[in-house]
């Protein structure tokens, strides 16, 4: 049996960013690395307009000053002097961290094509079975994205939630085509059969960009809609003569279900399935970073990790506007629409990072259409009401059960302290 301080299982963005900065802190503990995968090439790119740690901004391979978001009528453009919308291209995140990881004497230890069967909490320590070997760890950090207990039954849960799907391919045109300056976060000039349905350009130059067709939807979008949308789309506004260099799709959860950190005294979640994609947009690598460092010190300084690094704030709002999205799924570009509009980019920026004040707050609510989100937020206030009726029903009739074999007198008692 092999011992480890820190385990962390799966060496995607949530993984490998924890065991950055624990390394990036000089941490004293044994941190093992563990991944199935042997290969980390696959097509990802991670935007955000926060500002990068010091760590990671090398890794920072574009960035863009100006940003548009526009239908058949017209178009927003803006742009902000605090905030720039930068990306991370995956693959080279990952070969940054990892090659050095792979060698012998440094601090993180990781191991691929290791796959984890089975994890057991046991009194004082965690047993992870993999398919190499057995584990020992104080602590277990789950990153893993797929199978996640935390994301298991989301659909049927009494929460908003709607699929994100995504296809985009790189492009390469012989000529300029694509303003290098601007990305196009929503274009929503393309078919909206089911959800919200818009396409995203960011270029790299004035011939090559990625493009790619985005869908918020209660069922997940087919890839051949994603196909058809991205192929129209580019012959309609930049040609076809062009070559595809790459491609990249993915799916994410939107929902405002509650996904904690803390498993159990041992076991955590991070990433994904820990909670850190935002409900109403899908981004979820600033969070990540967020939730990563707060824990790597947290080990470091020996403090407690917290069990959760959602804000109530942010997800009430989120769960409104997802509520409305699912309500109104034909009227959702124009919240969009007007969000870009009508709120100033710093104010609209601070609230999507999760940073924004309460006058920030104000004037996104206030952009938005009154009756319908008004519904909404009563929609969500009756969803909150009838799961912790729920609970209070599931708590009372477990009261009963054991009020049953010990008396009345005890049961009047119980009865009174669920009331309150």
């Amino acid at each position: 049996m092999k011992q480890a301080d820190v385990l962390i299982l799966g060496a995607g963005c949530a993984g490998t960013s924890l065991a950055h900065y624990l390394e990036n802190l000089g941490c004293g503990e044994r941190v093992v690395l563990l991944d199935s995968r042997t290969k980390f090439d696959r097509e990802q790119r991670w935007c955000s307009w926060a500002k990068m740690p010091k760590s990671l901004a090398p890794l920072v391979s574009k960035s863009w000053q100006k940003w548009t978001v526009g239908d058949e009528n017209y178009s927003i453009a803006r742009t902000s002097d605090k905030f720039v919308y930068q990306q991370i291209y995956a693959p080279k995140f990952f070969e940054h961290f990892h090659t050095r990881w792979q060698k012998p004497d440094t601090l993180i230890e990781l191991n691929l094509d290791e796959k984890v069967e089975r994890i057991e909490e046991k009194s004082n320590y965690v047993e992870v079975t993999t398919s190499r070997e057995t584990w020992r760890a104080n602590l277990v950090f789950d990153a893993r994205h797929q199978g996640s207990a935390n994301l298991k039954n989301l659909e049927k849960s009494n929460n908003a939630y709607l699929h994100q799907t995504f296809l985009g391919w790189k492009v390469m045109f012989p000529r300029a085509v694509f303003d290098a300056e601007t990305a196009a976060l929503m274009d929503f000039r393309t078919a909206q059969n089911d959800g919200v349905n818009f396409i995203y350009v960011l270029p790299y130059s004035d011939r090559e960009a990625l493009v790619e067709s985005t869908s918020f939807s209660q069922n997940p979008t087919n890839w051949g809609n994603h196909l058809s949308a991205v192929t129209k789309y580019i012959a309609e506004n930049f040609g076809d003569d062009y070559d595809i260099i790459a491609e990249e799709s993915g799916e994410l959860p939107m929902t405002t279900a509650k996904l904690p950190t803390k498993s159990s005294e041992r076991i955590y979640s991070i990433g994904i399935a820990g909670g850190n994609a935002r409900p109403s947009s899908g981004y979820a690598f600033h969070r990540i970073q967020r939730q990563t460092s707060e824990i790597a010190r947290a080990i470091v300084e020996r403090r407690t990790i917290q069990s959760s690094f959602a804000s109530n704030k942010y997800n009430f709002l989120d769960a409104v506007f997802l509520e409305s999205v699912a309500r109104n799924p034909n009227s959702a570009r124009e919240f969009f629409m007007r969000m870009f509009a009508n709120v100033e980019p710093d104010s609209l920026i601070r609230f999507l990072l999760d940073e924004s004040s309460y006058r920030d707050d104000l004037a996104v609510i206030g952009a938005l259409p009154k009756m319908r989100f008004g519904a909404a937020s009563l929609q969500r206030l009756r969803r909150e009401f009838s799961a912790r009726k729920g609970k209070n029903e599931e708590l009372q009739t477990s009261h009963g059960t054991l009020c049953d074999s010990v008396g009345e007198p005890f049961h009047r008692l119980a009865a009174r302290r669920v009331g309150r």
